[in-house]
């Protein structure tokens, strides 16, 4: 029994085979997650896109939109774009079409919100993600 208990070949194998689902596990992890995190970065740009053309252009909502969706290279079914726009004076809410009381320039918010579904090991989910670009 001594010989047996003093014989260490094959301690290697054991620990390995108990260290071995753990690694799996965090390898099979990393791997699910990057491919939500390429989405969500792919969607991003996509944004960004359109916030750079309220930034340097007049274009309007539907244009902001359009822009977005077309700089979303492989969107999936079911994603969605949804651009909104408000002015205000001050802290107060502001026709964007009228001078503020004050002779200045309303400033005007424009907030584009993508979102896709995206499907992984851990389930359904749906990555959104979103701007707001203030210009005056």
């Amino acid at each position: 029994m001594r010989t047996f208990a003093r014989d260490r070949s094959g301690g290697a194998a054991v620990e390995f085979g108990l260290v071995a689902p753990l690694l799996i596990a965090v390898v099979l992890g990393i791997s699910a997650s990057s491919e939500a995190i390429y989405q969500h970065h792919v969607m991003r740009k996509a944004v960004s896109a359109g916030a750079q053309l309220i930034m340097t252009t007049d274009a309007d909502m539907e244009a902001v939109r359009d822009l977005t969706l077309e700089a979303w290279n492989g969107k999936a079914d079911g994603s969605s774009v949804q651009v909104s726009q408000w002015c205000r004076c001050g802290s107060a809410q502001h026709s964007c079409s009228t001078i503020c009381t004050d002779g200045d320039y309303p400033e005007t918010f424009t907030r584009i919100d993508a979102a896709t579904p995206y499907t992984g090991p851990l389930g359904d989910q749906t990555l959104t993600s979103s701007q707001l670009v203030r210009t005056r």
